[in-house]
């Protein structure tokens, strides 16, 4: 016949379940507050980076080492606008296929890139092979294969459209 548990025995068991629940809550808030503390400085960092370079053609790369590296990211690139030919250009990148990317040119109504621009509308896509809106003409070229994507418009001065950022938030293994 098996013994059922005495009033004192359960309220026991409560108040340990009570503080162990605690105890998991507060882990996860501690762990939660370091990523955040890691995501500030990393901000804290392309902040001064910003007012500190006297080269304005590093900022962005720095800028863009930085973001990768806060987002735990493959890839990154930054497209500008070339307003002559009307065209979004890979002019930053990061990773190791980045280099192969530099230079190249997609119209501005190329997938996920054009509609980025368009729209003035940031896109997270964790599957990029399924979006229909997914151009894979750099994945040929390089021979990478983008799984997913998050694409923010940057603007200018009175909103003007300049430029595209693009990252495969695919994360790096640890």
């Amino acid at each position: 016949q098996p013994k059922g548990y005495s009033e004192d025995e359960i309220a026991l068991i409560s108040a340990i379940a009570s503080q162990a629940a605690i105890a998991i809550e507060n882990a996860r808030l501690y762990q939660r507050s370091e990523r955040q503390a890691l995501q500030l400085g990393t901000l804290n960092r392309i902040g001064r980076t910003i007012t500190s370079w006297l080269d304005p053609d590093q900022v962005p790369t720095v800028i863009m080492e930085q973001v990768t590296h806060l987002l735990n990211v493959e890839e990154g690139s930054l497209l500008l606008l070339d307003s002559e030919t009307d065209e979004m250009v890979f002019t930053y990148t990061t990773g190791p296929v980045g280099q192969k990317l530099l230079g190249q040119r997609l119209r501005l109504d190329s997938g996920l890139a054009g509609y980025v621009y368009s729209s003035g509308q940031s896109v997270m896509v964790n599957d990029v092979q399924s979006d229909t809106r997914f151009d894979d003409s750099t994945d040929q070229t390089t021979g990478y294969t983008t799984r997913s994507l998050l694409a923010v418009p940057l603007r200018g001065v009175g909103g003007v459209p300049v430029s595209y950022t693009h990252l495969d938030v695919y994360k790096r293994q640890s």
